[in-house]
């Protein structure tokens, strides 16, 4: 996350419903729509919670057809389950700007945590879209992730924290220990990370492990196909086994039944060992990221605050350049 507050423009958001109709048995298709023609044809539904304020954006979930997220002048951020039909505002007394105003609200394809963390900390997010295997192969992901870091820091920001879930998480853990040491990253919060893709956690390889959402064979069958033959004890695939030397401040959350568990305990020990603020927490019954299920998962809620106060926490404490 950058250092900037969210701002707000003036804009209006709609949702397009084409309609649709079906031909009579044995007639021929019509030519294709023109421009005019296709709009026409639509009917326009508009969308946002009705209150005083304008509603300047509003972002569906990507897989999740009934979820979307309104940003608001004055207003904060609001939530819809049904459509757009009903909404319940988010963010009461969470927004740190003063305003209370979104000009620009967007979910992230793969991770809706985004706007959870940009919602509860009032601060903009940057979110990063790295290389996935098979197509790219170790260290394409990390190279991106660095590539990354380094562009957002040449635009001048004085100050971010570092987010990751799975293996996102291990991306954002490897980044912090190869970086040269950097005085404006002030945290890093990880939700299940992966550090150690040689796979040997005594969680993972414990048979009594209970994890509903992997399996052995499918993790170590993503791990070969992300290395390639690289060495999996490789600190830019594998923080776990990095030297961990001036890492910031660290929040490492992960469920108790989770073949990972382990690679977070592990993590944990290790980098509070060499010096960093670490603080683990361990939720029973819980499984990999389980802090996507935000909507409909008290612990979920609970984690993403404690997720959030630990960022704004050391974001005042962290001493800059």
């Amino acid at each position: 996350m950058l250092k900037s507050l969210l701002g707000f423009v003036s804009a209006a958001a709609f949702i397009a419903l084409p309609f649709t109709s079906s031909l009579p048995a044995g007639a021929q298709s019509p030519a294709p729509l023109t421009r005019s023609a296709l709009m026409s044809q639509m009917k326009w539904r508009s969308v946002g919670p009705y209150i005083g304020g304008r509603v300047v954006t509003v972002a569906g979930v990507p897989g999740k057809a009934n979820l979307f997220y309104a940003g608001t002048v004055g207003g904060g951020v609001w939530k819809s389950t049904n459509y757009g039909i009903s909404w319940t505002n988010i963010t009461d007394g969470k927004l740190k700007c003063p305003s209370n105003s979104i000009g620009a609200i967007a979910v992230a394809p793969s991770n809706p945590k985004v706007s959870q963390l940009a919602a509860r900390t009032g601060r903009a997010v940057f979110s990063v879209d790295y290389a996935l295997a098979p197509e790219r192969r170790f260290p394409a992901a990390f190279d991106d992730v660095m590539r990354a870091r380094a562009w957002f820091l040449s635009r001048g920001f004085k100050q971010y924290a570092a987010v990751g879930d799975s293996a996102g998480g291990g991306l954002v853990l490897a980044m912090a220990d190869q970086a040269a040491p950097d005085a404006r990253l002030a945290s890093i919060v990880v939700f299940s990370p992966w550090t150690d893709l040689s796979n040997s956690g005594p969680s993972f390889t414990d048979p009594a492990t209970y994890d509903p959402v992997f399996k052995p064979a499918l993790l170590q069958g993503l791990a070969h196909s992300y290395l390639d033959g690289a060495n999996p004890h490789d600190p830019k695939a594998s923080p776990l086994f990095g030297a961990l030397r001036a890492m910031p401040a660290i929040n490492v959350q992960v469920g108790a039944d989770e073949l990972l568990r382990d690679d977070s305990i592990r993590f944990a020990e290790r980098a509070a060992a060499h010096g960093a603020t670490v603080r683990l927490d361990l939720f029973e019954g819980m499984y990999h990221v389980f802090q996507r299920d935000v909507g409909s998962l008290k612990t979920a809620e609970t984690a993403l605050e404690i997720a959030a106060s630990f960022i704004d926490e050391h974001w005042a404490n962290r001493k800059v350049i």
